[in-house]
């Protein structure tokens, strides 16, 4: 009798479990939608250009990390009822699609949003510079002159140009050009400037349109020494592009410079049937 009353036990329990996972099962799991078609950025006159490349949205619910989405985006929450959601900003650093961050110089775009499930909402979204930010050098070559000038090693200037189809915006952009007899090209920032080390986030912005590669770097100068430290080669584009280029680490790992230079480089390779170009706008070096 013992051993039947534990069998009956037993089905009890195996016939429970079946009956909760048959319950879990008829829940309705629809879910709710989320459309988000871009994310605009709007600036002060102090800020420079509106410009920005913000390719992703970093999605948090309740503080909780929802997922990373490419914009424009339209995916699926499950929660249901009233909750907060944080929307950050995203970009390619140095341009690169496999190096997404949420861009820490954009604020967050924070609201309580009613989940139903089976709806789907639309928001158009629009951030803006964090009040912390700090543009150290600013430069969109409209003003008279040029914050920047060639290194001893260049054999051309940089200059500004007028011609429609080579500027981005406004009136002016920076040109400079590698022609026949000439095949270095290099200019820096006038000013050298203080940032901050340790890791704290320090990027530079800007628009560009090259036929050959370009070197972004920075000049280090401390005391006893100056270090030339190349961050990132651009590849051309026969487009505009807005590109985030990370500086952190070659700031930081300088610890004993006192100011920097921003540089860029070019050079022209002697199978290079083109005439290299380059063409930059709207350059900012920011940091906290």
């Amino acid at each position: 009798m013992k051993f039947n009353l534990q069998k009956i036990f037993y089905c009890l329990i195996i016939l429970i479990i079946i009956n909760l996972y048959a319950c879990n099962d008829k829940k309705d799991l629809t879910p709710a939608y989320i459309k988000v078609d871009e994310v605009t950025l709007n600036t002060t006159f102090v800020q420079g250009t509106n410009s920005h490349r913000i390719n992703d949205i970093w999605v948090y619910i309740n503080d909780d990390i929802q997922g990373v989405y490419e914009l424009p985006a339209h995916f699926p929450v499950l929660s249901e009822g009233t909750y907060k959601m944080n929307i950050k900003p995203g970009i390619l650093m140095n341009g690169i699609g496999a190096t997404r961050i949420y861009y820490p110089f954009f604020e967050a775009v924070e609201m309580e949003v009613t989940f139903e499930r089976g709806t789907t909402q639309s928001f158009n979204l629009s951030t803006a510079y964090q009040t912390e930010t700090v543009f150290k050098w600013m430069e969109n070559f409209e003003d008279g002159g040029i914050s920047l000038e060639k290194t001893t090693k260049s054999e051309v200037d940089i200059t500004k140009t007028d011609n429609i189809e080579d500027v981005f915006e406004g009136n002016f952009s920076a040109k400079a050009v590698l022609d026949s007899n000439k095949s270095i090209f290099e200019c820096h920032t006038i000013n050298a400037y203080e940032l901050p080390k340790y890791g704290a986030p320090v990027f530079l912005e800007m628009n560009y349109k090259i036929n050959s590669q370009v070197h972004v770097g920075i000049y280090a100068y401390s005391p006893s020494q100056v270090v030339q430290r190349a961050v990132l080669i651009l590849n051309a584009t026969d487009t505009w592009k807005k590109i985030y280029i990370n500086l952190t680490n070659a700031v930081s790992e300088n610890i004993n410079a006192t100011e920097f230079r921003i540089f860029f480089g070019m050079l022209k390779n002697e199978d290079e049937s083109i005439v290299p170009t380059a063409y930059f706008d709207n350059i900012k070096l920011i940091h906290f």
